[in-house]
């Protein structure tokens, strides 16, 4: 299996973002020939000390009113004076540059997703890299059958930094800047900003001797490196740990820590096999992508692409961690696309999107530890802007826990919504394990979200509940005074509002008797209100209504499409045949074209759809790089660089854990229920290249996992499932009327 998930290349990369990315979660590297880029998760620019504005408290309210004169555009101008400050920006933590006696001797290069190693041969020297998670360290090994040369240098992108060189040590510490503000770094002071401790133990069979920048190593066979680093606010202490943890890797060595980290990979990824046919193993991926795009046939990149996002997502996202970023956890800038951040209105949540399907759910919990520090930041966020009580937060966030709107227009910072959408995540999880203790402890953070819709929450003329003012992320109308975004409901809105309190009934029902009083009024509060909420609209053409009426789109073919969040990655269309139908027109009407995350989610859409060729073309779309296409068509570079990283462009990595949720969403779906019980529905999407296949390890909702399933010329042929909780759900399989299943923790099933 391992021969088969390796990105395997015939030549150097020739940018960063081509480059082979490793990480435990907290430690991330991208290796770029000689050059090898350092990251750590909590090394962002800034102090912590962001304010709610002031002077705004009834801006919101002004705003609703005019909403309800008609005065849209007017509405739109009134929110923007809610803005606060940018976020902060994730920090790269420096670069090693290696260089030995054979470069420029040719170089090749390779990932193997299994292992986690990362491994470039250039001449007769071999490096070999990867991140441990139980030594927390980067190791790095350089190794030939002859004697060579090596130099190793450290480079410092910040203006504040000491190091100290020993013959077999190097130890550092730097501090990121004040803030990144108008795309300039201000290193005006360290007080108060984050600080990066990093020490580097080395080990060789020949002679080393310190530099001006790093080290040389002479007539070696073997140059072993161990890098620890931590970013801290008491960068003393943390130096002592970082060395410390440096020398308990170099006192294993690097057979030990190899080994180790293998298991501990293969442990993971090895949770979910596919297997889809097709060739093209071991061949250069990026021959293969472009013979792919020019119409060739190659469904053993699908795979690759589904395993890529497992692994990207366990690479970059671990329990104890932060949360996956924009660029998971690898950034070579100090002032990265938009900050490198937390973008709430869709870029984070589908990091995590395959984090249930795919068996990675522990991964999934530093999401839910940023949705509770969230919940104590937006508090006062809800109270000073909305007069709600409760908490939100706008369409950004950083490492400092920002809630405020930000970065101007009212398309993308007017939406205080993102607070519903994580929490569905909370719901996500639940669903999946059954995990009673889980629920009952998130669930304050679940009500207090409710608590913040319900404060927002007024009559329209009709009668209905709206969340006036609304906007539908990140798209906008035409008015006679120009383009606006605030209307009184949108249909993003109603769907998170509709699909939270649902499960806030949901989890009342089981986790009730372990919950204040004082928050179960907020359950009786959602029970009340849950009727009486505006319902999402079909148009006279049959398209889901955006927003509250008929608008003209300013841009037709916009990327994001959250109107339809019901059909996907929600599940209230699914009960609808009329809003399903109007979902399919919805999308036929936004077109294939985008960038490589809406390529993703429009993926995931015609999965959920039920139309496998459709998905399937889209994720033809994904696959195509960046480049292939004419220059002139819209979205021409939405896809993949040669690495299989997602292009925006630039990187961003919501589209791969995007694109392996939609895969794995053609495959299984458990999203419906019946009477409250999932449905698990087997190859609801699969397309006609997919006739023959098997996959083992996917989940479905209700704490089912598919051991087996194996399907020729479509039809399913050999099946086994196994519950990790006690459970009950429908089985449906193609042909066949769904069946009951009633199963024990841990028990397994076969069809008869």
């Amino acid at each position: 299996m391992s021969d088969e998930l390796k990105l395997s290349y015939g030549t150097p990369p020739r940018a960063w973002h081509e480059g082979l990315p490793i990480g435990n979660g907290r430690i991330g590297a991208m290796l770029e020939g000689g050059r090898i880029t350092l990251n750590e998760d909590g090394f962002w620019s800034g102090r912590g000390d962001w304010s709610v504005p002031e002077g705004v408290e009834g801006v919101a309210a002004e705003a609703a009113e005019a909403v309800r004169r008609g005065e849209l555009f007017a509405a739109d101008q009134l929110v923007t004076r809610l803005q606060g400050e940018s976020t902060q920006a994730y920090q790269p933590a420096g670069a090693l540059l290696a260089s030995h006696s054979d470069d420029g001797e040719g170089e090749t290069r390779e990932l193997d997703l299994r292992d986690g190693v990362a491994r470039v041969a250039r001449g007769r020297v071999r490096q070999e890299a990867l991140v441990s998670v139980r030594f927390g360290v980067l190791a790095l090994r350089w190794s030939a059958e002859e004697a060579f040369d090596l130099a190793l240098d450290f480079e410092w992108p910040h203006r504040h930094g000491t190091s100290e060189a020993d013959f077999d040590e190097l130890s550092f510490t730097g501090f990121a800047p004040v803030g990144v503000r108008g795309g300039t770094p201000d290193y005006s002071s360290t007080d108060g900003v984050r600080a990066l401790a990093l020490n580097a133990q080395l080990r060789c069979d020949g002679e080393v001797a310190p530099t001006s920048r790093g080290h040389r190593f002479t007539g070696c066979r073997e140059v072993v490196v161990f890098l620890a680093m931590r970013s801290t606010d008491e960068p003393g202490a943390e130096l002592e740990a970082v060395r410390r943890e440096a020398r308990g890797a170099a006192a294993n060595g690097w057979e030990t820590v190899l080994r180790d980290h293998v298991d501990e990979h293969r442990r993971v990824m090895d949770r979910v096999r596919l297997d889809l046919g097709g060739a093209g193993a071991g061949e250069p991926v990026d021959r293969r992508l472009e013979r792919r795009a020019a119409g060739g046939a190659d469904e053993h990149l699908p795979v690759l692409a589904f395993q890529f996002g497992r692994y990207l997502l366990a690479a970059s996202s671990r329990p104890g961690t932060q949360a996956a970023n924009l660029q998971g956890i690898w950034n070579d800038q100090v002032t990265p696309p938009w900050n490198c951040d937390y973008t709430t209105n869709i870029n984070v949540e589908m990091n995590y999107w395959p984090a249930e399907t795919c068996a990675l759910p522990e991964f999934h919990e530093p999401m839910f530890d940023l949705v509770d520090d969230l919940a104590r930041t937006g508090a006062e966020t809800a109270r000073r802007l909305y007069g709600a009580g409760g908490w939100c937060c706008h369409h950004n966030t950083d490492y400092w826990r920002l809630t405020t709107p930000c970065d101007g227009r009212a398309c993308w910072q007017a939406w205080p919504m993102a607070g519903l959408w994580l929490c569905m995540h909370i719901a996500e999880h639940w669903r999946f394990t059954r995990d009673e203790e889980f629920l009952a402890d998130r669930f304050p953070v679940v009500l207090g979200a409710a608590r913040f819709a319900l404060d927002r929450l007024s009559e329209n003329e009709s009668g209905e509940l709206v969340t006036n003012p609304a906007t539908s992320p990140e798209n906008e109308f035409v008015t006679p005074e120009g383009n606006a975004a605030v209307d009184e409901t949108t249909a993003m809105d109603a769907t998170l509002v509709r699909e939270l309190f649902e499960f806030v009934l949901e989890a009342a029902d089981v986790v009730a008797e372990t919950v204040h009083n004082e928050l179960l009024a907020v359950v009786a509060e959602v029970r009340e209100a849950l009727p009486r909420l505006a319902g999402v609209r079909i148009g006279s053409d049959g398209r889901v209504l955006e927003w509250a009426r008929e608008r003209e789109e300013a841009e037709v073919h916009h990327r994001h499409v959250s109107h339809l969040y019901g059909a996907f990655p929600g599940s209230s269309f699914a009960d609808s045949p009329e809003l399903t139908e109007a979902a399919r027109r919805s999308l036929e009407a936004r077109g294939d074209a985008g960038t490589g995350w809406s390529l993703a989610w429009k993926t995931a859409l015609w999965a959920r759809l039920g139309d496998g060729d459709r998905a399937h073309r889209l994720l033809g779309e994904f696959l195509t790089p960046v480049g292939f296409r004419k220059s002139d068509a819209e979205y021409s570079d939405g896809g993949v660089y040669t690495s299989l990283l997602c292009a925006h462009p630039p990187f961003q990595i919501d589209g791969n854990f995007g694109t392996t949720a939609a895969i794995a969403e053609m495959l299984v779906q458990s999203h419906r229920t019946v009477d409250g019980v999932p449905v698990v529905e087997l190859l609801p999407a699969l397309p006609g290249a997919w006739p023959d296949g098997e996959v083992s390890g996917l989940r479905a909702r209700g704490a089912v996992t598919l051991r087996r399933l194996r399907w020729e010329a479509g039809s399913v042929a050999e099946l086994e499932l196994e519950a990790t909780a006690q459970t009950r759900v429908w089985l449906a399989v193609p042909g066949r009327e769904p069946r009951p299943l009633a199963l024990g923790a841990g028990e397994r099933w076969s069809p008869e």
